[in-house]
């Protein structure tokens, strides 16, 4: 269910809907997820509750969402358009802007995993899933140097 907290001021209207640009900008951004800006913000869990229980509370929920759906529909036109014409004239400074905005995800996913508290082996397999994906990735790049797409 929608929590009572948010309101249906203008200005939460308004802070919902730049929320949804953030999450839009996160479908298009490589290696950004847009359900991991919904997790930071605070309404995936929302979300998935109204999806769950579509019935429940109907209009009520669709008009909480609505606002972030728009948002998210125009970050998608936008910043597709604007992308666009980047990588057309600053391909490396915007693979450091995606690298950057991948980084600036972590603290709230770590903050936000922890909730419900972390043991040793949350940790562990923290460590060796980054190690092999390390090794993953280390491997796909010698396969895709020697492999030759046509043009």
């Amino acid at each position: 269910m929608v929590e009572e907290k948010h309101g249906i001021s203008i200005f939460s209207w308004i802070f919902r809907l730049v929320k949804g640009v953030v999450i839009g900008t996160g479908f298009i951004i490589p290696g950004v997820s847009g359900g991991v800006f919904a997790a930071i913000f605070g309404v995936y869990k929302p979300m998935i509750h109204f999806f769950a229980h579509i019935r429940k509370d109907f209009l009520k929920n669709v008009k909480f969402f609505l606002p972030i759906g728009i948002g998210v529909l125009i970050s998608m036109v936008l910043v597709s358009k604007v992308l666009g014409t980047f990588f057309e004239s600053a391909e490396v400074p915007l693979v450091w802007f995606f690298i950057g905005c991948v980084l600036g995800t972590l603290p709230g996913l770590y903050q936000q995993a922890g909730e419900q508290g972390r043991q040793n082996k949350h940790i562990a397999i923290t460590l060796v899933t980054i190690v092999w994906m390390y090794i993953f990735l280390y491997f796909m790049q010698g396969i895709l140097k020697t492999v030759r797409i046509p043009t």
